[in-house]
């Protein structure tokens, strides 16, 4: 080739260095290039890759036990992808194309030589020869063959394609791609197409051509056709780029799977290592899938990296606040974890953690390993969710050890199996573990853990008090190995000293209480220190600590406190106590001997007779073991016997006998005083709050351990102030004091409560601390203030269910008005003590008078100048006071209100002239109305109103004059107030009473905030709702808003007003509201302009009486609380403008009752329905009990008592039953002195049975009774801490009733009121229950029961049983009122019943109802005030009531169901007829019904007994309607017999009568017809029969 001349490139450097200048194409980053080499042929290897990756990922998803060959000579042209499945193999050859030029195959393809890709030739010999190698035979089973594959797979099209090769499908084919339109053939079966590529294979085969002599055609054109049916051509399938996508889809299909794309790029270089060893062809399926796990390991360890970085960051804190030196660190931990020591086989360290810092000791060590990285370890918790990643991270290669922390767990079985799979994973893949346990956790997981045989040696132990290696290999049932031992120790009192000692100033909370940190230490005081000895609690506690002292104000206003008196509840019994043989010796203090004789006479009454005899004046009660001594040394002569004493005896003289000491209340109770012996007693069977002393005497009870302290009095006595006091002054103890304002309380949906806001816990030692003196007595005193403003009743079940969770050990006092403290469900185990607060006595107001000028004057030094202007002052007042008779200012809330309402004008005074008096503060002391509560919180408003128009208006409020005029320029802050105060009061979820009434007032809702400056109020952060200081505020200004509605006369509030009264007038709960209301109506006031007492007064008084409680009980309650503070003069008022209104008669006996008394009032607070004090003395339990039970009467209650929490107590109540059967006699003692008890504890196990008996022991003794009456409430208490207990409440029930309907007779009822007032509503709905089930029959059976011959008639069941609970509810103070228009009656206090008779659908019921509806009505409308007890059911009303049941059977349809019922029986059919005519009800169609019958054999026979029976009398009801018919059945009886003959007669008479009857229309046509039927029917009687009929 000729040489070319070589052009010179002359461009100068700086010419390349100017871009402008450069040629055309130097820039190489906008060039083209021409792949060559590699590059070129380099896609077909990745294809084959990605084909090779996607069959492993597959058969692996599919848990196929697989081997993956690549490139293996024996495989031939099939070579690329070989996959042998066991069963089946997959022999697949892949082309790929990355040009658009070669894009396509032709059919030429498929019939060229062996240098064609698509060569059918040379995949016939690669088939030929595979067809035949030893791998055709099945891996599970070589008597059977493979299922064999042979692919041939491009991304290449085919031209013409359908010309030669059709489209298939076949099982099993791994190689499907739905997402895209790949495709599936196989040749063409037609001869001509199989003709064509046979030559084509015959002519190019290297097989055929090396065996061309001994070939035979046929045969080779025979396998020649088989391989064409098996050749499979998958074509158009997914190029290189689709297969990575799909790749990445396949793997994320996998949900366990994260960092999908990772996983691929690591597979693709573990794929890629393997296709390229010349050394290995094969990939196993155990191979690829330990690496697809421990890759995802590896991946999934990157999500604990946050975990690590949370746990170096807190400790590392932690580790700067304290130095090494005061550690002991744990020798041998930095060996187990280094690296160097990876192949050690000691590989689970489990680490005691007895608090001496093992974090800290961890993160020491952890630190002190420099080449560690972090995503190589981490620290978990047993509850971390990542906790589950644990073990496949364990199986990648890169991470080393980790830390589990059991420590704060329950270990249950499934954390167990998580834990188990941990650590068998870390032994197998040779990682490295530590749990960190508790010492008492060690041994149970060490053997649960590790129960494996030579695991043991794998076990590394840290702790204090170690384990033998015996013990170990015992625990882990290990039989070699060693085991290494290290301890750990929790810190000393002097580690704890010098860590502490820079911060000994400094100070920590538990919740309302602090505490200098020093003092904790040096006094070791609770559970605080105790968790001190934990390095991670100390180290918390340390971060914690503040360098200051609280300054915490005050809660109670200005900080003044004066303690009213307290009264203590304590149990009385009555005498028959001593019945109960408790005790070997009884002794009542101060007793009059010839007193208590008489007493013990009435207890046993003719248990026993009295032998006086003695001489000693001893007193031997024959039969019942009892002896009465005059002279308490005598003791020693009665060793069997049980000992009365009316003096304690000598020193010494009672030995060993257990005594219990009585004290005197008056004749009927007394109270124990001493029991030694801490003998069992039953509940008390009352209250006595006579107790009464100050308030410090009774304060270290309340805060002592295992105490529950119910804190019971009216609005405004102080029973917040006093828990507020309460954990001011104490000291020491106890350590925590927790107040919780029940009415914030929330729960949530699991019915925990959220205590976090009240608890004050924001560190975690904190709460560990807290749950540790949870359970030592004394440590935790719990305040629940304000039981009774929980106004929801879900909201009160979920606190009781929560107090009865409560330890026993921590004390709790719960705060509550009188009548919402029934709604207490007291849990048992606990002593509960009840006490009130009493009102100021006449120095203690002084006092506080005193004390209240001094703290708003901040007088430090009383001066002389001070003390003659607080002396001054103070009697002012105090004259002011005595001036009214009502006792108003007693109760320590009005004394706050009276010298609130007084702090601006004697502010104003001092300011201005020191303590100099002037006659304005002088003025304002006459002027101020105290006269009732309503007028004292009015002048409290107008006082807080003059400081909030000073400081928002600017008016000085010294110039106005006129109250009158200082409440219309509040007008619209007052309303809205109100408004809000009736919302929150009445619980009204109705906005558009606050939108209308708030759009007529005209408030801007945004100002709402400034009412704050009332110093009444708060509004809640989002503005929308106001929060009072007090209810008592709350409840006033809801008072006004009623008076307001009054005054409306119309309107929104006006309805709302009047809907709200009558609703809610006899629910205690509003009693202020009513009682203030009551009081501004009599009063009027400047509160509300435009009320006047002539014009609206009686408008008050009329919503509160009308339509209201028929029965007195309810409406006398009420009146009674609302006049309370009337003064004679306003009740002379009043009662002279109510005359004539049906509801005076009940006011009138209000207002007398305080004169005269009233029976029924004696109980009107809620006291005789106090929560059931828990049990005194021994301590219920359920620990070992001999299985045989003793029921002799000395033992029998208390083996019951003993068993009552044992699980299978349910039988034991059984063998109960058994053995009260054996004690019905008369005289038994069995049930007196142990098996009434005995049978109280059988609780939710109480049977009919067992009812039965105590109805039958009730009945003959009184002294049975009164034990039947405390085991019932025994029982109920049980029933209601149980669930699902509805038979044994209806049989606890069933003898209640039975006891108030035995009543009758007896000369007091107060245990049985009692009970009564315990069953409450829930006896009053079994009550109604009953009612229901007698009046839902079904009509006809209804009527079958009004026939039948029985007594007494089925109305007055009826009317008693409503009549007895009617009496019920009246007992209990419940209103009743009926509602005529909607047929029923209600029952209500602070529950609603309902009797509804028009939900029965028996119409009867109905027609019952109203009638007793309307005779309960005239009962009220009369001028009497009639008792339950007295309403009786006459002749007359029995009649009424009758004739309206009976008219129903005028309906066809039912008569006919009646009828069809009766028409068998003459007696009963006559007793119908009998009825109807009675009620004149008899129709034709009644009659048609009769005549029927009488075709039938039973009227026809002559021996049949129906007409005798009452068949032919019925014919003389049938009246007008008597026919032809009729007559000649009566013609035909006469026939037969005499006595049919004189019942004929007898018929006939009656209808002679009738037709006679100057009533009866005789222009109806069915008159007539009668008339000939019955002059037919005569004829055929004798002369004889007539005179008879005649004389009849």
């Amino acid at each position: 080739m000729e040489n070319a001349k070589r052009k010179i490139n002359t461009t100068t450097p700086e010419e390349l260095g100017n871009k402008s200048k450069r040629p055309k194409n130097f820039d190489l980053s906008q060039d083209k290039f021409t792949a060559d080499g590699s590059r070129k042929t380099l896609h077909g290897n990745v294809y084959q890759l990605g084909l090779l990756t996607l069959a492993a990922i597959r058969a692996q998803a599919k848990g196929y036990d697989f081997n993956l060959i690549s490139e293996a000579k024996e495989f031939k042209k099939f070579d690329d992808l070989v996959i042998d499945y066991g069963n089946k193999i997959i022999y697949l050859q892949a082309k790929h194309s990355s040009s658009e030029k070669t894009a396509f195959y032709s059919k030429q393809d498929f019939c060229g030589d062996y240098k064609s890709d698509a060569s059918l030739a040379k995949y016939f010999d690669s088939w030929h020869r595979l067809r035949n190698y030893k791998y055709k035979k099945s891996k599970e089973d070589e008597a059977m063959e493979r299922t064999a594959q042979y692919v041939f797979f491009t991304n290449k099209g085919v031209k013409n394609a359908s010309t030669f090769l059709k489209e298939t499908k076949f099982d099993g084919d791994e190689f499907l791609f739905n997402d895209l339109e790949t495709k599936t053939y196989g040749i063409k079966p037609d001869k001509e197409t199989r003709s064509e590529f046979i030559d084509a294979i015959l002519a190019s085969s290297k097989e055929v051509q090396s065996n061309s002599g001994d070939i035979n055609l046929d045969q080779i054109e025979f396998e020649i056709n088989t391989f064409l049916a098996e050749f499979i051509v998958k074509i158009e399938q997914p190029n290189s780029q689709d297969l990575a996508q799909i790749i990445i889809k396949e793997l994320g299909k996998d949900k366990a799977i994260v960092g999908t794309k990772e996983l691929n790029n690591a597979l693709y270089s573990y794929m890629l290592e393997w296709l390229s060893n010349r050394s290995e062809c094969l990939l196993k399926s155990d191979d690829f899938g330990k690496f697809i796990e421990a890759t995802k390991g590896d991946i999934n360890r990157f999500y604990l990296l946050q975990v690590t970085k949370a746990y170096k960051d807190e400790w590392e804190d932690s580790f700067s606040l304290v130095e090494s030196r005061h550690f002991a660190l744990v020798e041998g931990l930095r060996d187990f974890l280094d690296e160097e020591n990876m192949d050690s086989n000691k590989r689970i360290a489990v680490f005691k953690d007895q608090g001496g810092g093992s974090e800290l000791q961890i993160y020491s060590v952890i630190t002190s390993m420099d080449s560690l990285k972090d995503d190589e370890w981490s620290f978990l918790c047993l509850s971390d969710p990542n906790l589950d990643l644990l073990p496949e991270i364990l199986i990648g290669k890169s991470s080393k050890f980790y830390i589990v922390d059991c420590r704060s767990e329950e270990i249950n079985d499934e954390k167990l199996q998580t834990l188990g799979e941990i650590c068998q994973i870390t032994l197998k893949n040779k990682k490295k573990l530590i749990l960190l346990i508790r010492d008492k956790k060690s041994e149970e997981l060490t053997n649960s853990l590790l129960n494996s045989e030579g695991n043991s040696s794998s076990i590394v132990k840290f702790e204090s008090q170690p384990l033998t290696c015996q013990q170990i290999r015992d625990a882990c049932n290990v039989h070699g190995g060693n085991i290494v031992e290290f301890e750990s120790q929790p810190l000393t009192n002097q580690q704890i000293k010098d860590i502490c000692s820079s911060h000994e100033g400094k100070y920590l909370s538990l919740a309302e209480r602090e505490y200098r940190i020093q003092e904790i230490i040096d006094n070791k005081i609770g559970g605080i220190y105790e968790l001190m000895s934990d390095a991670k609690y100390l180290l918390e506690t340390i971060k914690s600590l503040y360098d200051e002292k609280w300054e915490v104000e005050s809660e109670i206003p200005y900080g003044v406190y004066i303690s009213n008196q307290m009264r203590k509840g304590e149990g009385y019994y009555s005498l028959s106590i001593i019945t109960k043989k408790t005790a070997n010796c009884y002794i009542v203090q101060d007793a009059d001997y010839k007193k208590l004789c008489k007493q013990l006479r009435d207890v046993f009454a003719d248990d026993a007779e009295f032998d006086e005899s003695d001489k000693r004046l001893s007193i031997v009660i024959e039969e019942t073991g009892f002896v009465l001594l005059k002279n308490a040394d005598d003791l020693d002569e009665y060793e069997s016997q049980i000992l009365i004493l009316t003096e304690n005896p000598s020193s010494g003289k009672l030995g060993d006998k257990t005594y219990i000491s009585l004290k005197i209340l008056d004749n009927e109770r007394f109270q124990i005083i001493e029991n030694p012996n801490n003998l069992y007693l039953p509940d008390p069977e009352g209250i006595d709050f006579s107790n009464t002393d100050e308030q410090e005497q009774f304060i270290q009870t309340i805060i002592s351990g295992s105490q529950l302290s119910v804190l019971m009095s009216p609005a405004g006595y102080g029973k917040t102030s006093f828990c507020k006091n309460l954990a001011k002054t104490c000291k020491s103890f106890p350590l925590w004091i927790i107040r919780i304002p029940l009415p914030k309380l929330q729960f949530d949906t699991k019915s925990r409560p959220n205590l976090s806001s009240f608890l004050q816990i924001d560190y975690e030692w904190q709460e560990v601390a807290l749950e540790k003196d949870e359970k030592v007595s004394g440590r935790v005193l719990l305040i629940l203030d304000g039981f009774d403003e929980v106004k929801n009743s879900e909201s009160v079940k979920l606190i009781n269910q929560w107090i009865s969770t409560i330890p026993k050990s921590v004390s709790m006092l719960i705060t509550t008005r009188e009548y919402a403290s029934y709604k207490l469900v007291l849990p048992t185990g606990k002593n509960s003590t009840f006490y009130k607060l009493t009102k100021f006595t006449k120095e203690q107001r002084k006092e506080y008078i005193k004390k209240f000028l001094k703290a708003i004057l901040e007088a430090r030094e009383e001066s002389e100048e001070f003390k003659g202007f607080v002396e001054y002052i103070t009697e002012k007042m105090q004259s002011k006071v005595n001036s009214h008779s009502r006792g108003v200012l007693d109760i320590p809330l009005e004394s706050y209100i009276f010298c609130e309402l007084l702090r601006p004008h004697i502010l104003t005074q001092v300011k201005q002239n020191s303590y100099i008096l002037k006659e304005n503060i002088i003025d304002v002391l006459e002027n101020i109305d105290v006269g009732n509560s309503a007028k004292l919180y009015q002048e409290f408003i107008l006082a807080k109103s003059r400081l909030f128009l000073e400081k928002h208006l600017g008016i000085n409020p010294e110039n106005i004059v006129q109250k009158s005029v200082l409440f219309n320029l509040m007008g619209s802050y007052n309303q809205i107030i109100e408004l809000n105060a009736l919302k929150q009061a009445f619980d009204l979820n109705d906005m558009d009473l606050m939108e209308n009434c708030a759009n007529i007032i005209n408030f801007d809702v945004n100002e709402l905030k400034t009412l704050e400056d009332t110093g009444l109020l708060r509004v809640s952060k989002d503005g929308g709702r106001l929060n009072f200081n007090h209810e008592t505020y709350q409840e006033f200004y809801a008072a006004l808003a009623i008076i307001r509605g009054i005054v409306s006369d119309k309107g929104e509030l006006h309805k709302t007003v009047q809907s709200l009264v009558r609703k809610h007038r006899y629910d205690p709960k509003f009693r202020f509201i009513f009682s203030t209301a009551s009081q501004f109506s009599v009063s009027a006031g400047a509160m509300v302009p435009g009320y006047s007492i002539e014009k609206h007064l009686l408008s008050f008084w009329n919503i509160l009486g009308e339509d209201g409680d028929i029965l007195g009980a309810g409406a006398i309650n009420l009146f009674k609380r609302c006049i309370s503070e009337f003064t004679s003069v306003e009740r002379e008022m009043l009662l002279s403008r109510i005359e004539g209104k049906k509801w005076a008669k009940f006011l009138k006996v209000a207002i007398s009752c305080g004169e005269h008394g009233y029976e029924e009032l004696q109980i009107c607070d809620g006291q005789d329905r106090l929560p059931i004090s828990s049990h005194q003395g021994e301590v219920d339990s359920c620990g070992d009990v001999d299985e045989e039970i003793n029921m002799s009467k000395e033992y029998v209650a208390g083996e019951f008592r003993r068993r009552r929490k044992k699980e299978n107590y349910q039988d034991y109540v059984k063998l109960l039953e058994i053995e009260a059967e054996k004690h019905t006699n008369f005289g038994d003692y069995w049930a007196l002195d142990g098996g009434i008890e005995a049978i109280g504890y059988s609780g939710q196990f109480f049977s009919k049975n067992l009812a039965y008996y105590l109805m039958l022991r009730a009945s003959q003794w009184p002294n049975n009774k009164r034990l039947v009456i405390q085991a019932l409430k025994s029982i109920y208490r049980d029933i209601e801490a149980n669930k699902n207990c509805n038979d044994a409440k209806a049989n606890c029930f069933s003898v209640v009733k039975s006891l108030l309907k035995n009543r009758v007779g007896e000369k007091k009822n107060d245990l049985l009121l009692k009970l009564l007032y315990v069953v409450d509503f829930d006896f009053l709905d079994y009550l109604i229950d009953d009612l229901s089930q007698l009046l839902s029959t079904d009509k006809h059976k209804t009527f079958h029961r009004f026939l039948k011959w029985n007594h007494p008639p089925l109305i007055t069941v009826w009317f008693e049983t409503i009549r007895f609970i009617l009496l019920v509810a009246k007992k209990l103070m419940y209103a009743v009122l009926i509602d005529e228009s909607e047929n029923k009656i209600f029952l209500i206090k602070d529950k609603k019943i309902e009797i509804n008779f028009n939900k029965y659908t028996n119409t009867i019921s109905e027609i019952f109802g109203s009638s007793m509806l309307n005779l309960l009505r005239i009962i009220y409308e009369s001028n009497k005030t009639e008792r339950c007890d007295d309403i009786t059911l006459d002749e007359s009303n029995v009649k009424q009531i009758e004739k309206n049941i009976f008219v129903q059977l005028k309906n066809e349809e039912l008569f006919d169901i009646l009828f069809d019922s009766l028409k068998d029986n003459g007696t009963k059919l006559l007793k119908l007829y009998q009825k109807l005519s009675e009620y004149e009800s008899v129709t034709s169609h009644c009659v048609k019904k009769y005549i029927a019958e009488l075709k039938t054999s039973k009227a026809t026979e002559i021996d049949a007994r129906w007409s005798i029976c009452g068949g032919i009398e019925v014919a003389g009801y049938t009246g007008i309607y008597f026919n032809r018919e009729i007559a000649e059945y009566l013609i035909v009886r006469s026939g037969f017999w005499p006595n049919n003959r004189t019942k004929a007669i007898e018929a006939l008479k009656r209808i002679h009568d009738t037709l006679n009857d100057p009533s009866i229309n005789e222009s109806q046509k069915v008159y007539p017809i009668a008339v000939k039927a019955y002059n037919q029917c005569i004829e055929n009687f004798s002369a004889l029969d007539l005179v008879k009929l005649k004389n009849i």
